[in-house]
């Protein structure tokens, strides 16, 4: 595991994502289905011509059920992660999203018997609890876009580990490829129902979404391939970083104490994951 690649690969994905989130939000007619179609539909288009150069679509792939699994849920997570962010405060939809680490830490324990350590452990709680400071749950009320952000986290927790599996044979052009078109096939019939002409501001946006939202799936699945899931999923906390600016900047969200202090805890939880290679002969903190 190389750990300082995987957390530049990771600031490289909370980048595009943080960009792409921003500009569905600036959506004026498009619906978030169809937004979240272009996006899958312009990565296909990217992937295409590579798939063909390296002859990769001359037969289905031998893992193809998972191939589909990991699809499915990559477009299940896309949806509500697109919904979620274009309904909430970027900050709150960012701040639900870190709730995946505990899920994915253990599926990566049960599914793919990965260790997960003392200090990773504390790193990851110490992430939580900052999320928790964040989130203010005793003043925030419940509704549906909360829901489906919640329910994006044991999607995208399913898509990881699925992803981190193909990785051990298939290339990243594969995993992106089929990844996308599952996904896209899963989008399409909702996409034509909810179908509304966009605008030339939000075709400009749907470009650079595409755009964007192709080098984060890219950029994720690098640092799945330089480093554990259950490393790689705290780092999440990295968007945070840029959220928090881009909502006060752009969509005049104004960042509480609380956000304050929990961002604090979350630079703290992300500090001690990259410290935890020097701690390698010691069973306890590795």
């Amino acid at each position: 595991m190389n750990s300082y690649r995987c957390f530049l690969w990771m600031v490289v994905w909370a980048s595009s994502f943080s960009i792409t989130m921003s500009l569905l939000k600036l959506l004026q007619v498009t619906h978030v289905v169809t937004a979240l179609t272009a996006r899958l539909g312009f990565a296909l288009i990217i992937l295409i011509p590579g798939m063909i150069k390296n002859n990769l679509l001359s037969q289905l792939p031998d893992r193809l059920p998972l191939f589909i699994l990991n699809g499915i849920t990559r477009g299940a997570a896309f949806f509500c992660v697109y919904y979620a962010y274009s309904k909430l405060p970027m900050a709150i939809a960012a701040s639900i999203g870190y709730t995946d680490s505990l899920i994915t830490a253990v599926m990566a324990m049960v599914i793919l018997k990965e260790k997960v350590r003392l200090l990773q452990w504390v790193a990851i709680i110490t992430g939580y609890i900052g999320v928790l400071v964040m989130y203010e749950p005793q003043g925030a009320s419940f509704n549906i876009a909360l829901g489906i952000a919640l329910l994006s986290n044991i999607f995208a927790s399913i898509a990881k580990i699925t992803t981190k599996k193909l990785t051990a044979t298939e290339s990243n052009s594969s995993i992106l490829f089929y990844g996308q078109i599952i996904a896209f096939v899963c989008c399409l019939g909702f996409s034509i129902q909810l179908w509304q002409a966009p605008n030339l501001h939000d075709i400009y946006c749907l470009m650079i979404i595409s755009a964007a939202g192709t080098l984060s799936g890219y950029a994720y699945i690098q640092a799945l391939r330089h480093g554990d899931v259950a490393f790689v999923a705290p780092l999440d906390y990295i968007k945070l970083l840029l959220t928090l600016p881009i909502g006060f900047i752009v969509f005049n969200e104004i960042p509480t104490l609380h956000a304050a202090y929990g961002a604090t805890l979350i630079i703290l939880a992300s500090m001690i994951l990259l410290i935890k290679p020097r701690y390698k002969k010691n069973k306890y903190l590795l």
